[in-house]
Order: C-alpha cells, then structure tokens, then sequence
C-alpha cells in the first residue's frame, strides 16, 4: 500500500462501529453532518445553513454574509449588521442605524441619532439635541428646547416658553406670561394680555377686557366702551359718546354736543351752534363776542284777519329767558292797509297775557320791547279792516 493514500484510509468511531475520514483534494477534512461540537478554534465557515444552539461560552466571530435566524440573549460588541428582520433587542447600545425601518417596540435612549423618515408611535423623555423632525402628531412634550418649528399645529398641551418664534399660521387658545418681541398677529380672540408692551396694532378688534397704557396709537375705527385716566396725544375722534374726561386737554372738537358733565377751561374755542345752559361758579369772562347776540325772522308774513293772530315761524317763538335784552321789530309792507301789532307773555306756553299793543301801523317800522318779564314771548299781528297786508317780523335777542 502506498503511504500517500493513508490519507484515505483514516478511520474514526461513532462508540460502535469505525468509520472512515474523507478528505478532499488538498487533504482538508470533509464531515458531513456533526451534531455538537465542544471546541471550534480558528474557523471560517465559507457557506451553508447553522441551525444550532449555543448554551454558553463566548463567540468571538465576525461573521461576513449570511443569515442568522435566531439570536436569543446575545451580546454583540462590534461590527455590522446589514439588515434586521422581525428582531427583539432588549439591551445594549446600537452605535448607528442606517436605513433602517422598527416597527414596534421600545428604544430607551438615542444619542446623536439622525432619523430620515418613517413614523414614531411614542417617545416617552426623550432628549433630541438636533436634526429635523418633519411631521409630530398627538405628542407631548413636556420639556426640553426646540429651536425651530415649521408649517407645524399644535392641537393641545402647554408651551412654557417660546423665543424667537415667527408663527406663521394656526391658531393659539390661551398665552399666559408670554412677552412677544417682534412680528405680526393677524387674529386675537378673546384674550388678556397683562402686562408688556405691543408695538404696533393694526385693523384689530378688542372685544374686551382691559388695556393699561397705550402709547402713540392710531384706532382707525371700532369702538371703545370706556377709558379711564388715559392722555391722548394727537389724532381725531370721530365720535364720542356718554364719556366723562376727567382731565387733560383737548385740542379741537369738531361738530361734537357735550349732554352734561363739567368743562375747566376753554380757550380760543368757537361755538358754531347749540344751546348752552351753563351755571358759571366763578372765574373771569373777559369778551362776549357774536355769539351772545341772536337775530331770528318771519319775512313776508301775510295778515288777513281783524283778530290778533300768531307768527306761526318756529324762529319767533322763543323762550325768552335766557336773553337778558329783547325787542320785536315789525315792518308793514302794505302802505294801505293799517297792521295792529300786540306783544304777548306766557309763563306755560299756553295761556298768553298782553303786555303791549301798537296800532295804526301804515309804513315804517315799530319796536316793540316788553314791559314784564315771563319765561315766554310771542307777537301777534292783525289788520284794522277787512283787508290784507305782507308784514316782516324781526326779534333780535342778546344775553
């Protein structure tokens, strides 16, 4: 027998019978099927299936390729592992996921993680340090800073603090103890802000509430109910109604009837019309001008009746009492016809007592100024023949 071919003719046991060694063509040994092994020292498994279980020991193994079905209760300190299906990692720390999809489960901690896509059920005390999250959907956060959020809406929860924000869009249900800086608000509904400064305010609506100061405002319209101990520096009010100013100066007041209240000081003020019931307590008048002298007429007045009638003309029937001068001034503009003219008092406006009468009034004029003072005046004109005549009647009054 040749030497050489011993290598074929190595025989081993299986405890009953002796069994052959094959080797291959380099002389490395080929087992079939092995069912354990107590030590394997230096080996490279090229390919094939291992189904087994490991009971103990330790595997110091880089395994290239391939597929691991199962790994119950391993510890892996390094390499890389291409793909994962359908695992449960209970423990350890995964240094980086590249492309990975998890769908369930818990991770405790991520550290210097970048996420590019996918959905999070839950994070529960979690610290994100960077990146970007595109979509958050019924979350809580419940501390932490974010730097920026985009095109986001928040549907719920509290916000402690925000700096530096531009909102661009969404709405906010309640802001407690929050100081804006800068940009704009397009909508505030029923809020109260209490205390800071806004900036500016442009078409805004304030349904209620209360604002403490503003300064260097422009309301272009709406309506305030009230405003207490405030200055207003310049502008217009179109309209002010049922206010009492307490104090302050008021530049110009245009087409504006004041119902009551007090007024300390008026200065180089003109009174286009009205009627003032004053009660002046003390203090200097220095010039009463035009407007305490009024003129009032009935122009072209047609008389055609031999008993006193009245001048029906709104402007001629005048509450005497405020004028401390008056004087009735009639004018027959009939030479031919002879107008009697009568000057009558009332202290009710109903029941009129003559206080003078002037007849034979052919051409000119007359005045007729009263003898007694009641609260109202009138004249009363009438012919002296069955005849007509065109009378003007003039009252000029001053206080």
């Amino acid at each position: 027998m040749d030497p050489n071919q011993l290598q074929a003719l190595i025989f081993g046991s299986d405890g009953t019978n002796a069994l052959p060694i094959n080797t291959d063509s380099t002389g490395r040994i080929n087992i079939g099927a092995v069912n354990t092994v107590t030590a394997v020292l230096g080996a490279t498994i090229t390919a094939g299936t291992i189904s087994a279980t490991i009971l103990g020991g330790t595997i110091a193994a880089t395994v290239v390729a391939g597929t691991i079905n199962a790994v119950e209760a391993a510890t892996i300190f390094g390499g890389t592992i291409n793909a994962v299906e359908a695992a449960t990692i209970f423990g350890g720390t995964i240094n980086a996921v590249e492309a990975a999809t998890i769908f369930g489960g818990t991770i405790n901690a991520v550290e210097a993680a970048t996420i590019f896509g996918g959905t999070i059920n839950a994070v529960e005390a979690a610290t994100i340090f960077g990146g970007t999250i595109n979509a958050v959907e019924a979350a809580t956060i419940f501390g932490g800073t974010i730097n920026a959020v985009e095109a986001a809406t928040i549907f719920g929860g509290t916000i402690n603090a925000v700096e530096a924000a531009t909102i661009f869009g969404g709405t906010i249900n309640a802001v407690e103890a929050a100081t804006i800086f800068g940009g704009t608000i397009n909508a505030v509904e029923a809020a109260t802000i209490f205390g800071g400064t806004i900036n500016a305010v442009e078409a805004a609506t304030i349904f209620g509430g209360t604002i403490n100061a503003v300064e260097a405002a422009t309301i272009f319209g709406g309506t305030i109910n009230a405003v207490e101990a405030a200055t207003i520096f310049g502008g217009t009010i179109n309209a002010v109604e049922a206010a009492t100013i307490f104090g302050g100066t008021i530049n110009a007041v245009e087409a504006a009837t004041i119902f009551g209240g007090t007024i300390n000081a008026v200065e180089a003020a003109t009174i286009v019309g009205g009627t003032l019931s004053a009660t002046i307590l003390a203090g200097t008048i220095t010039t009463i001008s035009q407007n305490n002298y009024n003129q009032f007429s009935a122009l072209g007045f047609v008389v055609d009746s031999t008993s006193f009638t009245e001048i029906p003309a709104a402007s001629l029937m005048q509450n005497s009492y405020p004028y401390k001068v008056y004087s009735y001034l009639v004018y027959n503009n009939t030479p031919a016809v002879t107008v009697n003219a009568r000057l009558e008092i009332s202290s009710d406006g109903s029941r009129w007592i003559a206080d003078q009468t002037i007849t034979g009034l052919l051409t000119n004029g007359v005045v007729l100024t009263p003898y007694r003072f009641a609260k109202y005046t009138r004249v009363t004109l009438a012919t002296a023949q069955t005849d007509t005549a065109n009378v003007d009647v003039y009252l000029d009054a001053q206080v």
